[in-house]
């Protein structure tokens, strides 16, 4: 397995290809930054449930999609915002905003609102599918359309009804997509070490442990172990410095006007087997997984729920069509490119259209 890094060298690009233990995949430039991690061991088994098997290599965001790398795509399709992209509660909610819009329809324009590393928050499953497609359509800007965001890895043909989102499905041949809950649980809980697990390779929290892990500020140093510290609810009624109400505040009321989410990446030293970040904590995550036949799928809990909402198998229910202070998305590969492939992908990317500034992240 190698790493691909595409990165902007003056005038050129560069594709630079080496061997790592890690398999880190940065998105070529045109690319927001999305650092991806390859999942390998393709075939596992499923775990109980069943689930997590997925019978091809594959690449996931090692990070939940930031606010800033949202914000890139309001302002390269957006202008108008025919389908509503932009939830009005992602400049207006304390907790986890955001994002400022500004302008008048047709001349939209989007600003961050704080950190634009936190995850985004407030994007329905919709618009989950229409950044997926954006990122395979190569990041072009214009009306939101067939080349922009309504074809690519998802035909969405203008869908924004409950009924008309849940019969979206992907296209063969797709490369950026939401993950299917197959792909999302493995690549938080599967190890396949000899013995992990406690045996069947299947963690029970997305931080290589089957231990309950603590509730605490970024990096987690206040608590005993640091690598098993996470943004979510735990109130153990003990005056520890830890455990003691929301990760952010440290306190159980909750306050509409104090910010709950965490950069991504923050808690450093707390990342599973294949190297992501916040898969347990910080936002629940979608997936194309269909729960009901009138909603799709989040894992991996958030920081308003407690702990028995963290663990694997633990499913939330989330309308396709609303978007939630508590959830948020991350981006999937598929299949796992070869290091010729991302060259072309690359070298597509580079032929004409704006080119996204790549964001800071940890």
């Amino acid at each position: 397995m190698r790493s691909v890094c595409c990165v902007l060298a003056g005038l050129g690009c560069a594709l630079a290809a080496s061997v790592a233990s890690a398999d880190i995949f940065n998105m070529p430039s045109g690319q927001t930054s999305l650092s991806m991690v390859s999942v390998g061991s393709a075939g596992n088994p499923n775990a109980a449930g069943p689930i997590g098997a997925v019978p091809y290599n594959f690449a996931i965001g090692k990070y939940e999609v930031t606010i800033g790398q949202y914000v890139q795509f309001l302002n390269a399709v957006a202008e108008s915002d025919t389908y509503s992209l932009y939830h009005p509660s992602m400049g207006t909610n304390l907790n986890v905003a955001g994002i400022a819009r500004s302008g008048s329809p047709g001349n939209y324009s989007y600003q961050p609102i704080g950190s634009p590393n936190r995850p985004i928050a407030f994007a329905t499953w919709g618009s989950a599918a229409r950044f997926a497609n954006w990122l395979t359509n190569g990041q072009p800007d214009g009306p939101q359309g067939p080349a922009t965001t309504e074809d690519g890895s998802y035909v969405m043909n203008g869908a924004t009804s409950n009924a008309a989102l849940m019969a979206v499905t992907r296209k063969p041949g797709a490369q950026y997509v939401i993950p299917t809950g197959d792909e999302w649980y493995k690549a938080a809980y599967y190890d396949p070490t000899p013995g992990a697990g406690g045996g069947d390779n299947y963690w029970r929290y997305a931080m290589q442990t089957d231990t309950t892990p603590d509730s605490a500020p970024p990096p987690g140093t206040a608590a005993p172990n640091a690598a098993l510290t996470g943004n979510f609810f735990r109130e153990d009624q003990i005056n520890n410095g830890f455990n003691g109400g929301y990760a952010m505040t440290g306190v159980v009321p909750y306050s509409s006007t104090a910010s709950y989410l965490t950069d991504v990446g923050a808690y450093s030293a707390t990342s599973n087997y294949w190297g992501t970040f916040d898969q347990t904590g910080n936002l629940w995550e979608m997936v194309e997984e269909v729960l009901s036949t009138n909603g799709r799928t989040a894992y991996g809990g958030g920081w308003s729920h407690d702990e028995a909402g963290l663990s694997a198998g633990v499913r939330l229910g989330v309308d396709p069509t609303l978007g939630r202070e508590t959830t948020g998305f991350r981006i999937a590969l598929v299949p796992e490119p070869s290091a010729i492939t991302m060259l072309a992908i690359g070298a597509a990317m580079l032929m004409g259209g704006r080119r996204i500034q790549a964001l800071k992240t940890p």
